[in-house]
């Protein structure tokens, strides 16, 4: 490609290897005539068009829309106005909008005889790694966190919106935290995250306690239901039904998922209940809450 040459009068650059910007490319072939719709941009008169996509590829370049015929534009009209490699940036359009368009044709060029294609251009220079050359070309967040490696599990992370969000995806319900209040019920399920929970309303004997395995969980009770001993998976310290008044309060540790052992239960009182129903006989219960 010879130097750049710049005409005063009609302000042309030849040989230049990026193109002054097209409005759009186009997508099939077309028409070279008239104002018309490409790549869903409405053209008028003067407006610049990547050519590309035409049945006869000698007919593909850079042209400028007239209301009749189209001409081809002056930058790209001449056989030293292209090589191999020339680059044409897009503008807008459904498809094209933001690409920039390369010339693969090999060899001489020469305008309206030789037969021109162009595709999306790429990072293909050895100075760029293979990884950054990948990352830019995902086109989206989750693309990128693959592109590097991260594991589904930590792409959960990153892409959660809360602190609470993120406690819950690393499995945070063993945390040492006040949780959801919960109603009373058959099956009392504790809530996703935390380890302290307040027990609402009244709705019939709790029978079973649905937990983790491993968790130290702690209950407050609002409401009286009675929790029944040995029923499913709900062993207590009385080897007996407890009903519960509001302001008592429950340790449990989950043995296994869904097997709790009540180690410790304290009335609103202050008195911990012991084995056989008892006050304060228990010496686990009597270190954890001495009677009063």
């Amino acid at each position: 490609m010879p130097s750049t040459v710049t005409d005063r009068i009609a302000g042309l650059s030849t040989s230049v290897a990026i193109k002054a910007p097209c409005r759009v490319a186009t997508t099939a072939n077309i028409e070279l005539s008239g104002e018309q719709t490409v790549d869903g941009i409405v053209l008028i008169a003067g407006d610049r068009v990547l050519v590309k996509s035409q049945t006869d590829a000698k007919q593909n370049g850079i042209w400028v829309v007239d209301t009749s015929a189209w001409s081809r534009a002056r930058d790209f009209d001449g056989n030293r106005d292209v090589v191999t490699g020339t680059l044409v940036p897009v503008n807008s359009g459904t498809v094209g909008a933001g690409y920039i368009f390369k010339v693969t044709t090999i060899g001489a060029i020469g305008i309206g005889a030789t037969s021109l294609a162009f595709v999306p251009a790429t990072l293909t220079n050895a100075a760029i790694s293979a990884l950054w050359q990948g990352l830019l070309a995902e086109t989206t967040i989750a693309d990128v966190l693959t592109e590097f490696g991260f594991s589904p599990f930590f792409q959960t992370l990153i892409d959660e919106a809360s602190a609470t969000a993120v406690r819950g995806a690393l499995g945070a319900e063993k945390a040492f935290a006040k949780g959801a209040d919960i109603d009373s019920g058959a099956t009392l399920t504790l809530g996703s995250y935390g380890n302290y929970f307040v027990v609402n309303n009244n709705t019939g004997p709790i029978t079973a306690i649905a937990v983790l395995g491993g968790m130290l969980f702690i209950l407050q009770f609002a409401s009286t239901p009675v929790l029944t001993h040995h029923a499913t998976n709900l062993n207590l310290p009385t080897a007996a039904n407890i009903t519960a008044a509001a302001g008592d309060r429950l340790i449990g540790f989950a043995t296994a998922t869904n097997q709790v052992t009540v180690v410790a239960y304290l009335r609103a009182t202050g008195q911990a209940l012991a084995a056989g129903g008892g006050q304060g006989g228990s010496f686990f219960a009597n270190q954890l809450y001495p009677t009063l």
